[in-house]
C-alpha cells in the first residue's frame, strides 16, 4: 500500500468513527431528552403531591380544631349537668345522661319531621318564611347533634 491508499484508508477509518461518535451523540441526546422530560414529570407529580400534603395538614389542623371545640363543649355539658344534678339524692349520671340523650334524639326527630311536612308543601307565597323556617330547623338540628355527640363522649367516660 502505497502512501496515498494508507491516508484514504485512515480518512475513512475517521469518517466511520464520526459517523460512529454522531451516533452515540444523538443517542445521549435522546437519552438526556428522555431523562429531561421524565424530571418534568416527576417534578409536577411532586409538586401535586406538596399540594395534597398541604392539604391534609390543613384539614388535619381543622379537624384538631374542631375535636377541640367538641371536647370543650363536652366539658361544659359535663359540668353544667353535674351542677344541675348533683344536688339531687338519687343521681345517677349514667341514667341521667341516657335520659337525656333520648330527650334530645327524641326533638331531634320531631325537628326532621317537620322539616319533611314543611319542604312537602309546595306553596311558592311563602318560600321566604319556608327558607328561614329551613335555616332554624337545620340550626337546631345541628345543635342538638352536637350536644348528644357532646352527652354520648360524657357517658363514655
Amino acid at each position: 500500500m502505497n502512501e496515498q491508499e494508507q491516508l484514504k484508508q485512515q480518512l475513512k477509518d475517521f469518517e466511520e468513527k464520526c459517523i460512529y461518535q454522531d451516533t452515540q451523540i444523538a443517542r445521549l441526546m435522546n437519552d438526556n431528552k428522555d431523562t429531561y422530560q421524565a424530571n418534568q414529570q416527576l417534578t409536577q407529580q411532586i409538586l401535586s403531591l406538596d399540594n395534597i400534603v398541604n392539604q391534609l395538614i390543613m384539614e388535619n389542623q381543622f379537624l384538631r380544631n374542631e375535636n377541640d371545640q367538641i371536647k370543650q363543649n363536652s366539658y361544659k355539658a359535663q359540668s353544667n349537668f353535674y351542677s344541675t344534678y348533683s344536688d339531687q339524692e338519687f343521681f345517677e349520671p349514667n341514667q341521667e345522661i341516657s335520659d337525656m340523650i333520648s330527650q334530645k334524639q327524641k326533638k331531634l326527630k320531631e325537628l326532621k319531621l317537620i322539616q319533611q311536612k314543611e319542604e312537602s308543601k309546595p306553596n311558592q307565597s311563602n318560600k321566604i318564611v319556608q327558607n328561614l323556617l329551613d335555616e332554624v330547623i337545620q340550626d337546631k338540628i345541628m345543635n342538638l347533634q352536637m350536644d348528644i355527640t357532646a352527652l354520648q363522649q360524657l357517658l363514655q367516660q
